[in-house]
């Protein structure tokens, strides 16, 4: 990082008027900077003052590079803290990006790690006032493309009030993206999540706009809150607009149009205030071309974009997320705390990298979880990454998975695993054993 984009950082941290410490071996002594009686902010490279002030200081934020011949010491310091404070937000700052670094950085209790190779100033200024908000479900990214999301996430939000259309194949993050808008906004109101793939026509004004008691044969007696009013002073999450069918989307686009409702069974209509935020993996401008979607709607949605890269187009992002994805597995899936280490093979490792990612992030997760779940079975500490193959995406109980199955039900038993820790073709097969085993009928 050069100087000039350090010195960027420093000023952006001393404006943040909250308790700082930086803490970074590549910081030349001219940078260093003491707190003081009205500055809330210390700049040090020594882990020793860092330490020091520790003892002294309750900081809202530290960020450290972990860069130190000392680092046992310091990831040491990083858990005290973490364990003396949870409210303390920890960021990893560093060009040291590999797995082995990042999964170490965040088993010691950093909340986020953020390469510094080619980092955007915008995207790193954002992404720390996520975390500062409790907010850490954050693409991390070397790519440009893809910190510009971020960027275009903080212009959004404090710059402009227009409507959201998040452009991206699935599994890119697109609901990521759009919940951290809600998070940098400060809304009154809440975030409300709508799939508008599917709905039954029957039901789409009553789940759209609500209804009134009594308003047809079957209807709850206290009638129904639609997710338009749901958000109102808020933010109404749009996906897979792309799904909608045509009468579908004509409804949809008076509501937003007029920002007025009406409920089934009423002739009273209803303002409300709601930011929208739209998402889609499809090509709209091929859909209106082809009459699957409406025009008048498209020009509606067109305006502050984002597009989202896939992820076969930001493989310097797959190591350090095979890391973010093992640290989540390992604190939300697995029951038992783990402390030890885990290598990465480095040979699957080249391979994933060669991997086209029909699926993206999600399908990256889904194989960091499913590697790590043969790993702890096999009791190793090599994460071997494997891509399935298509003839193994059947039923879990064949005659070559049989072993595997009884090990998954071992570590359940034992309490390693959770449920929700497996795949969803693994899950009924253990549902139907445990029920049997323990002869429960349910």
């Amino acid at each position: 990082m050069n100087s000039k984009k350090q010195n960027q950082i420093l000023k952006f941290l001393k404006e943040l008027n909250r308790t700082i410490l930086y803490l970074d071996p590549e910081l030349p002594e001219r940078k260093c900077h003491r707190i003081k009686e009205k500055e809330k902010y210390t700049f040090t490279n020594s882990i020793q003052e860092a330490v020091d002030l520790c003892k002294k200081f309750l900081f809202e934020l530290i960020i450290f590079n972990p860069n130190f011949a000392e680092k046992e010491i310091l990831f040491d310091l990083i858990n005290k803290l973490k364990i003396q404070n949870k409210k303390t937000k920890i960021i990893a700052f560093s060009n040291e990006d590999d797995f082995e670094n990042v999964f170490k950085a965040y088993q010691s209790g950093t909340d986020l790690f953020i390469p510094k190779e080619s980092i955007n100033l915008e995207y790193f200024k954002t992404v720390v006032e996520l975390v500062l908000q409790d907010y850490s479900r954050i693409i991390i990214s070397k790519n440009p493309e893809l910190q510009k999301c971020y960027q275009l996430l903080s212009f959004y939000t404090e710059s402009i009030n227009s409507d959201i259309l998040i452009n991206g194949e699935n599994g890119t993050g697109k609901g990521i993206l759009a919940r951290a808008v809600y998070i940098l906004g400060n809304y009154k109101g809440d975030y409300i999540v709508q799939n508008c793939a599917g709905i039954p026509d029957t039901l789409f004004e009553s789940e759209m706009f609500g209804y009134e008691a009594g308003a047809f044969t079957g209807a709850d007696k206290r009638g129904k809150t639609g997710v338009f009013e749901k958000a109102n002073k808020g933010i109404l999450f749009l996906d897979e607009i792309g799904d909608l069918p045509l009468n579908q989307q004509a409804k949809l686009l008076r509501a937003i149009q007029r920002k007025v409702i009406l409920k089934v069974g009423s002739t009273k209509e209803k303002k409300i205030e709601v930011r929208y935020i739209y998402a889609t993996n499809k090509n709209l401008y091929e859909a209106v071309q082809q009459n699957n979607f409406r025009e008048d709607f498209y020009y509606r949605l067109k305006g502050a974009e984002i597009n989202i890269p896939p992820l076969r187009k930001t493989p310097e992002d797959i190591e350090v997320m095979c890391a973010v994805f093992t640290n989540r597995f390992l604190k939300e899936q697995v029951s038992k705390d783990f402390s030890g280490k885990i290598k990465l093979n480095q040979e699957s490792l080249v391979n994933l990298l060669k991997y086209n990612f029909p699926g993206n992030m999600r399908e990256l997760q889904k194989i960091v979880y499913q590697s790590l779940i043969k790993m702890l079975m096999n009791n190793s500490d090599e994460l071997i990454l494997e891509i399935d193959k298509k003839e193994n995406l059947s039923s879990l109980k064949t005659k070559t998975n049989v072993e595997t199955f009884w090990q998954i039900i071992e570590l359940m038993e034992n309490g390693h695993l959770r449920y929700g820790g497996l795949m969803d073709n693994m899950k009924k097969h253990v549902i139907q054993h445990l029920r049997t085993k323990y002869k429960d009928n349910r």
